[in-house]
Formats: C-alpha cells, sequence, structure tokens
C-alpha cells in the first residue's frame, strides 16, 4: 500500500513563516536588549569613574573659620562642591572664591580671589586658578593666573607669570614664593620692574 504523501498546504506554509519571523524578530529584540543594558552599564561604569558626584552643594555659600573663639578668615562663594571618597576629601569652587583674613583684632589682612579653587583638605593645600588677585595688609597685591598656598607652610608659590605690586614699583616675572602675608616675597625670573617715585614712572629691565 502506496503511502500518500500530504503537501502542505498555503495556509500552513504562511503560518510557519510567520512564526519564524517572530522567533527571529524575538531573538533580535533580546540581543538589543543586552547590547543596551550593556551600553548603560558601561555609561554608568564610566560617570562613576571619570565624573564623580559630590556629597555636599550648596551656592551663594558663606562661612567663618574661627580659631580661639577669634575670627581668622570669611570665606564666600557662588558655588561650593565638596568630594570625598577612600582616597582623597576637596572642596571645589567651580565659580571661584573670596577669602579674607582677619588679625587677632579683626583687622582685614591678606586676602584672595580667583575664578576657580581647589582644596585638598589633608594637605592642607589651595590650588587658585584664573584672575588670582592676592593681597595683604600692607597693600601689595600679587596677580597671576595659578597660585597655590600651603596651610601648613604658610607659603604661597607659583611658576606661573607674575605682576607683584607694592607701593613703591611692580615687579614682573615667571614664578613666584613669599609668606602667605606676601612678605618676604621673591620674584623669580624677573623680567622688568616699573618703580613709582613722585607719579613718575622709572621703568628697568623689559617687560
Amino acid at each position: 500500500m502506496k503511502q500518500q504523501q500530504l503537501e502542505p498546504s498555503n495556509h500552513l506554509i504562511l503560518h510557519m513563516k510567520y512564526c519564524m519571523q517572530s522567533i527571529v524578530i524575538l531573538l533580535c529584540g533580546i540581543t538589543m536588549l543586552f547590547s543596551s543594558c550593556k551600553n548603560d552599564v558601561e555609561k554608568v561604569k564610566d560617570f562613576g569613574d571619570g565624573g564623580k558626584l559630590p556629597f555636599f552643594s550648596a551656592k551663594d555659600f558663606e562661612t567663618v573659620y574661627s580659631d580661639s573663639a577669634q575670627t581668622r578668615f570669611l570665606m564666600r562663594t557662588p558655588e561650593l562642591n565638596s568630594y570625598k571618597d577612600d582616597k582623597e576629601e576637596y572642596d571645589e569652587f567651580p565659580q571661584g572664591v573670596f577669602i579674607q583674613e582677619y588679625d587677632a583684632q579683626r583687622n582685614p589682612g591678606s586676602s584672595l580671589k580667583c575664578d576657580y579653587a581647589k582644596h585638598i583638605k589633608k594637605e592642607k593645600l589651595w590650588e587658585a586658578r584664573i584672575n588670582v588677585v592676592a593681597t595683604n595688609g600692607e597693600g601689595d597685591t600679587l596677580k597671576t593666573e595659578q597660585l597655590f598656598w600651603d596651610e601648613q607652610k604658610q607659603k604661597v608659590y607659583t611658576d606661573n607669570f607674575v605682576r607683584f605690586i607694592t607701593k613703591d614699583r611692580m615687579i614682573t616675572g615667571t614664578g613666584f614664593e613669599a609668606d602667605q602675608d606676601l612678605s618676604d616675597a621673591d620674584v623669580k625670573n624677573i623680567k622688568g620692574t616699573i618703580k613709582f617715585d613722585d607719579n613718575r614712572v622709572k621703568k628697568s629691565g623689559s617687560n
């Protein structure tokens, strides 16, 4: 007896094609889903590695540092972001900062302002950048684009170009070191000196 070979109907063929297409679409969707999840994980990982989130942020922040119940410093900034992890702890001032020092009689002394600053707490080291202006109680002024302030050594220094202005002269050079009140100042690699004498300007060196 001959076995009859049944030919699949058009309806069955269409149904099988539809099922195969559905499987292919499903597999593609799963592949895209895992690929998308992987990309998102990589993005989160990259953000975690490359861009930290501050544990504290403040706008228009102002604070006073005191020592033995006496005001020593006033700090004012448009924005403060504090960061802390197992490796480091620091404050960042992306819109700049103004710091005013006071003596025991609360007379204003040295001051510092800039357009960006960072304070590394463990090292007690400040870095000021962009339009940095430091002054002392005598009226001496230092202008530069980068300045470091070591609180422990009570020193300020930079390797950048500087203008150091006193009552009787302005000295330009590359590199500077002084006490934090700008006393005992040493302008390095002097480029020029402008002396102020009875409203007359005398120049020496090169600008």
